[in-house]
């Protein structure tokens, strides 16, 4: 589990959000933090817009982050580790649950 784990943060990208600090990255872009550490466990990417900002924060601090780096990361885990597809259907299934939910509550607030 170790090995796994120490896999992850092996990247460029990875070393970079090391480096700079998960909490202080999350701030710049306005995510949340556990939205970074899906991006590092590679069971999420950033967005475009994210990513733009990344590479342009990177490279204020003399790194330069290619979008290979950025999401080459994630496509390198998913690779060499078949549980992250597992992890990541299960993303989906709570996020159709949860979109689902919110349309029938906002359904209901209609009619009533």
């Amino acid at each position: 589990m170790r090995e796994k784990v120490t896999r992850r943060w092996r990247s460029k990208f990875a070393k970079f959000v090391r480096a700079y600090g998960v909490e202080s990255l999350s701030k710049k872009l306005d995510v949340h933090s556990s939205a970074i550490y899906h991006w590092i466990r590679g069971v999420a990417r950033p967005k475009p817009e994210h990513a733009a900002i990344i590479q342009r924060v990177a490279r204020e601090g003399g790194i330069r982050l290619s979008l290979d780096n950025i999401y080459g990361h994630s496509s390198d885990l998913r690779a060499v580790d078949p549980a992250i597809a597992v992890a990541i259907e299960n993303r989906k299934t709570r996020v159709a649950a949860y979109e689902a939910q919110r349309a029938r509550v906002s359904a209901m607030s209609r009619e009533g």
